[in-house]
């Protein structure tokens, strides 16, 4: 503290002066500029279809083709329809330019990309003959061949006629634009063939005749071209006086296998129920044998036979009746070994969701590519289906289909392109009184496809695929009431 003067007054005094020292701190404000991040880049994605029209999705948003935009870079997903309806014309959705086969697909958008979906449409259907009895005493059981083809490659087709007679027609040109001949027709007093072609000139059509199996042997008379100009049938044969819907099979041998179910008891109180096998032999005539019997339930066989080409193992699977209390599906077996096949113990619970009924028969087919038996019958309540394939070691191998978008299925047959390898799925979508458009999937790639519309008539019934193996694809079936008489229509898959 200093001593000074204080102006204008008296004697000096001391006066507190405070020195303040400051201390200046610098202070640095340092500011962050967030950098600005660029939107992602979008790409031009093209999408059209043939025909185009056809209603899609990319990523769930519904578009219609052509479609030209822009879409950011990142995952997407597009998916086509299964069928798509355009001026009144239903086209199925066949693949993509590139080469998939299944109707979605995702990508990822790193570029300007076009994609390509091709449809096809409905396949034209023809006429085979227009006199058939109902489905169900025509077409119907999966176990019984009625579309055939001769060594000439002519096919022919058994069925039975609303006189209750087996007629037998056939087709010498291109069944795509070539009509089919008259029928030749039988005595009548018949139901359900199940026909073989035993050599060119002879046929047997193993069948009902007034609650019995029959065998109704037809010689088939040619022209010096080998068209068929007339047939001949003789009486028939008995072969089970309470039995049917039966199945049959020429043997590697020559020899012809049936399979049919018989009923124990009074007519309204049968004891049982049972599988049994007949073998027809040239003068020998017919042989049988009970290979299932089952007294617990009572409803009919629906059976199926075929024999294995690779080891002439013959195997029968069998579905039951429209009022079984369970869902169990019967399968036996008979090994071939020095020139005689023997029937195993039969397993009546080989599966234990399989369907019931008629019009849901269990059917088979051989893949020689793969050499398996591939099998399918319908999942009772459910609109899907179970397939498995059996090995030459009887190795069981599901590969089931997933549940479609439809109202119910009905009346499911196999067909293997033996070309391909891909097996077809037919099938009808039925709304309730078992008749509906006509429909198949194809599995190709370990995949089942989605459904795929093959005749829009809602009174489609009974599909029978031909029973030659054949990359044709050629299929029949019966078009009207299932109780009524009916057409009968040719087809060919795509």
């Amino acid at each position: 503290m200093a001593e000074a003067p204080y102006p204008g007054r008296g004697p000096s005094r001391l006066v507190p002066v405070l020195l303040v020292v400051a201390s200046f701190v610098t202070v640095s404000v340092v500011a962050f500029q967030l950098a600005t991040i660029p939107p992602p880049p979008t790409f031009t994605m093209a999408i059209d279809s043939q025909p185009p029209g056809v209603s899609f999705s990319i990523d769930g948003v519904k578009h219609t083709t052509p479609f030209n935009g822009s879409l950011v870079a990142r995952s997407h997903t597009i998916i086509m329809p299964s069928h798509a309806v355009i001026d009144g014309v239903t086209y199925n959705f066949q693949r993509w330019s590139d080469g998939p086969a299944d109707r979605s697909r995702g990508f990822v958008l790193q570029g300007n990309r076009s994609f390509s979906a091709s449809f096809v449409r409905t396949v034209a259907t023809l006429p085979v003959a227009s006199d058939s009895y109902a489905a169900t005493f025509s077409l119907s059981t999966n176990g019984g061949k009625k579309f055939l083809a001769d060594s000439l490659g002519h096919p022919i087709v058994v069925y039975i006629n609303g006189q209750g007679q087996v007629a037998v027609t056939v087709n010498h040109g291109d069944p795509m634009k070539d009509a089919w001949n008259p029928p030749f027709v039988s005595p009548r007093g018949f139901s359900r063939p199940a026909a073989v072609l035993l050599t060119d000139d002879e046929m047997h059509v193993v069948g009902e005749f007034q609650s019995s199996v029959r065998d109704l042997v037809v010689h088939l008379s040619r022209d010096p071209q080998g068209h068929v100009t007339g047939a001949t049938f003789d009486p028939a044969i008995p072969v089970e006086d309470r039995g049917g819907y039966a199945s049959a099979v020429r043997a590697h041998d020559g020899s012809i296998w049936a399979v049919w179910n018989r009923w124990d008891g009074p007519v309204g109180a049968f004891t049982a129920s049972r599988l049994v096998a007949g073998h027809w032999t040239p003068g020998n005539g017919w042989t049988k044998q009970v290979i299932a019997i089952d007294t617990g339930n009572t409803e009919r066989f629906y059976p199926i036979i075929i024999e294995r080409p690779d080891n002439f193992k013959l195997y029968v699977f069998a579905n039951r009746g429209e009022g079984s209390p369970d869902r169990r599906f019967a399968f036996v077996s008979a090994p071939f070994s020095n020139g005689n096949w023997t029937w195993g113990g039969a397993d009546l619970s080989y599966e234990t969701i399989a369907s019931r009924g008629i019009t849901d028969s269990v059917d088979a087919a051989w893949d020689p590519i793969r050499n398996r038996v591939v099998v399918v019958n319908d999942h009772t309540g459910t609109p899907s289906y179970f397939a498995f394939t059996l090995d030459a070691n009887d190795v069981k191998t599901h590969f089931d289909t997933p549940d479609f978008a439809i109202v119910n299925n009905d009346w499911g047959s196999i067909l293997v392109d033996s070309a391909s390898g891909d097996y077809y799925l037919l099938f009808m979508e039925t709304y309730g009184a078992a008749v509906g458009r006509a429909c198949y999937t194809r599995w190709h790639g370990g995949l089942w496809s989605d459904f795929v519309v093959l005749d829009e008539n809602p009174s489609d019934a009974a599909f029978r695929p031909s029973s030659v193996p054949s990359s044709h694809k050629d299929v029949v079936f019966a078009r009207g009431s299932v109780t009524g008489s009916v057409e009968i229509r040719y087809a060919r898959i795509p």
